[in-house]
């Protein structure tokens, strides 16, 4: 999921997504669109994934991988004190 202000820069236009309904902790429901784009990660893989854009991530500016989406398609490793990542398929 990632703010609405993304998709426009991603050649996206929000009325034609998917209409979601959603809700958080706490919070009343909140309104999402998907789209079916491909990710790539060059030299690692490159699929095809629903992605959902809201404008309830606006504020933060800051998108949130899925297990369903991400998480599954590689292994993730994080090495905070050297401030690193690895992805392996």
């Amino acid at each position: 999921m990632f703010p609405s202000v993304f998709a426009p820069h991603l050649g996206l236009d929000l009325t034609k997504g998917r209409p979601y309904v959603f809700s958080g902790a706490g919070s009343q429901g909140q309104r999402a669109y998907f789209f079916d784009i491909e990710i790539e990660i060059p030299g690692i893989l490159k699929y095809g994934v629903a992605v959902g854009f809201t404008d309830a991530m606006n504020a933060s500016r800051a998108g949130l991988l899925g297990q369903n989406g991400f998480f599954n398609q590689v292994d993730v490793g994080f090495q905070l004190r050297r401030r690193t990542f690895t992805l392996e398929t």
